[in-house]
């Protein structure tokens, strides 16, 4: 399939277990959790990838739906929406394809169940999540300044600061010891990486990548209805600083759409809600929602069943975009006052 090289390193990792190898680059030999497991499993290395990735890409799908309903989403909108995020390519699709990547799942599967236990503040739960998410992925601990931007919108800071700050012991116990513990062969720090990456921020077509290309065909859907998303973010201040602060750490990585995943959450979340408020009822509008995202989930490279070249998969994700968001303008401008609110 042309797997990439961090694949490769995840092989290595499986290939040493239940060893830790000392021949992995930084920071790809701390990101343990998927590859540790993997390679415990009693079959060969490719198959106990494939076994993992699938059963947590199901895990993922059945807590995101039930974080949903959870949310007072109901049942069939959160179906949908669920649907049209499996149907996501590059959050999604992309480690089913390369399914040596399945660190990429369990970090959104731990900050997903820690984003559960930070709003019923459950701390003991987050604490634990937290830890767990960052043997898969340093990205897991985006979750610990999201709590402080909740605590800080819930105006509640001053009376959970002591557990916020032990809630972060585990994780920042579990980060240290990996790279203490765990002998490398090479690769670049957080601050190289940094350097290396930071100058996307002034690329046009890096930034289209991350605020436009990773969301598709969905990504105008909120200035379309700028009201719902509004009130959505009205009593959820919280959720845009968390959406700035996954943009900025976009800047330490190459793979842009990547490095958006834990965005998901937020923005089919919002998705969900302008679904049930605007389109659930209308089976036709719906339809083209679903058919829509599965025709992006075709791809020249990263897909099962490949296009012929690049070029159809920027006219497919342009064609779908125009169409999602010329059906929803329509509807947006043409339904009866009566329709809903």
């Amino acid at each position: 399939k042309g797997f990439s090289t961090r694949s490769v390193i995840s092989g290595e990792i499986a290939q040493a277990s239940p060893e830790i190898t000392d021949l992995v680059e930084k920071p790809f030999a701390y990101r343990i959790l998927g590859p540790y497991i993997a390679g415990l499993l009693p079959f060969p290395d490719p198959v106990g990838f494939k076994i993992f990735t699938v059963l947590t890409a199901y895990i993922l799908i059945i807590l995101f739906f039930r974080f949903l309903v959870e949310n007072n989403i109901d049942v069939k909108t959160a179906a949908v929406t669920v649907i049209l995020f499996v149907c996501n390519r590059y959050l999604f699709g992309f480690v089913l394809w390369d399914y040596y990547q399945v660190n990429d799942l369990l970090a959104l599967v731990f900050i997903l169940l820690a984003f559960r236990s930070m709003i019923k503040t459950n701390w003991i739960k987050f604490s634990i999540y937290a830890a767990i998410g960052t043997l898969a992925k340093e990205t897991a601990m985006i979750i610990f300044p999201l709590m402080l931007f909740y605590l800080i919108d819930k105006n509640i800071l001053k009376q959970n600061c002591g557990r916020f700050v032990i809630s972060i012991l585990p994780a920042a116990i579990v980060f240290i010891l990996l790279r203490v513990f765990i002998k490398i062969s090479g690769g670049i720090g957080i601050w190289e990486a940094f350097e290396d990456n930071a100058g996307k921020i002034f690329d046009p077509g890096s930034l289209y990548r991350i605020l436009v290309n990773v969301f598709i065909p969905f990504t105008i859907l909120p200035l379309i209805f700028f009201e719902k998303c509004m009130n959505f973010f009205a009593d959820k201040k919280y959720l845009i600083a968390f959406l700035i602060l996954i943009i900025i750490s976009t800047l330490f990585g190459k793979d842009n759409e990547r490095l958006m995943a834990p965005a998901f959450l937020v923005f089919y979340w919002l998705i969900a809600v302008i679904i049930e408020k605007e389109i659930i009822r209308n089976n036709l509008l719906t339809a083209v929602f679903i058919l829509s995202a599965f025709l992006t989930t075709f791809h020249h490279y990263q897909s099962s069943f490949t296009l012929p070249s690049k070029y159809w998969t920027i006219i497919i994700s342009l064609f779908t975009l125009s169409a999602v968001s010329a059906v929803a303008i329509l509807h947006r401008f043409r339904k009866p006052k009566i329709s809903g609110t």
